[in-house]
């Protein structure tokens, strides 16, 4: 019998920008971003909540454009995937999946910041998502 937290995961690994490994205490974290979509534009809210990334020579309107048509696979929600998934939800990327077969306890609260009192006996993941 599987277990309903395993996956399989079909990755054209053509479309893979970047790749990043982190370690954590629950073993290795895996974040992968799919190449950004250049096919949107920002609206008025998008240009002023990302006015100070814009301005960056480095990101411009069309990095942030990139960001929003990013998908995001993190593996794992603990110490140092939760803040990760807040920073990038507030960087804009687009789709940000989480994998994790943990339930939210009491003893994660003061490190893994992604998750509050009421979780408390969640999935990780479900955590993460509201």
């Amino acid at each position: 019998m599987s277990k309903p937290w395993a996956l399989k995961l079909a990755i054209d690994f053509s479309e893979i920008k970047h790749i990043c490994w982190v370690g954590d205490s629950a073993g290795w974290v895996h974040a992968v971003a799919e190449r950004g979509r250049n096919d949107t534009m920002l609206n008025a809210d998008e240009l002023e909540r990302y006015a100070r990334s814009i301005v960056l020579r480095e990101v411009g309107a069309p990095g942030q454009t990139a960001l929003q048509g990013a998908k995001v696979l993190v593996l794992g929600a603990g110490g140092l995937c939760a803040p990760a998934l807040m920073y990038l939800a507030a960087a804009g990327i687009g789709t940000l999946g989480v994998v994790d077969d943990d339930t939210v306890s009491l003893s994660n609260l003061q490190r893994q910041v992604i998750h509050a009192t009421p979780d408390v006996g969640a999935l990780k993941t479900d955590s993460a998502a509201a």
